[in-house]
């Protein structure tokens, strides 16, 4: 019985053959894309026969754009006034204020009972918030 036996040559053989293959279908994929983008790029248009009429109303998607930024121009507006309300001073009359304040408390060392007591919140939050104070 024959062994077949594959040396580190003819390894290195049929690997250059396997990149040369690659390189030649890049190569051929690429001069392929090169002409599909010199085929869809834009070309001049013709002249006009005669001089262009100006139309006095923009065209319909112009007007469907000015719509849309009409639109976001009142959201933007109306974020800025909710953002300015809750960024004013005193504006702690959120559903996170008890939580926040709770935080502050447990950095001053309330136990849990305490922040329960104080800020309102349910049994459940305080151990977590009192455990930054247990680490130190």
């Amino acid at each position: 019985m024959n062994a077949i036996v594959v040396t580190w040559r003819e390894l290195l053989v049929a690997l250059v053959v396997v990149l040369a293959v690659y390189a030649a279908e890049m190569l051929l994929l690429l001069r392929g894309l090169r002409a599909r983008r010199a085929d869809t790029a834009p070309r001049e248009a013709p002249p006009a026969a005669g001089p262009a009429t100006p139309t006095t109303e923009p065209p319909f998607a112009a007007l469907a754009l000015r719509g849309e930024i009409d639109t976001l121009r009142g959201e933007v507006a109306q974020l800025r006034a909710e953002l300015a309300a809750l960024t004013a001073p005193g504006a702690a009359t959120s559903e996170l204020a008890p939580y926040a304040q709770a935080i502050h408390l447990a950095r001053d060392g309330k136990a849990a009972a305490q922040l329960v007591e104080t800020c309102g919140i349910s049994r459940a939050p305080p151990p977590p918030l009192s455990a930054p104070r247990r680490r130190r």
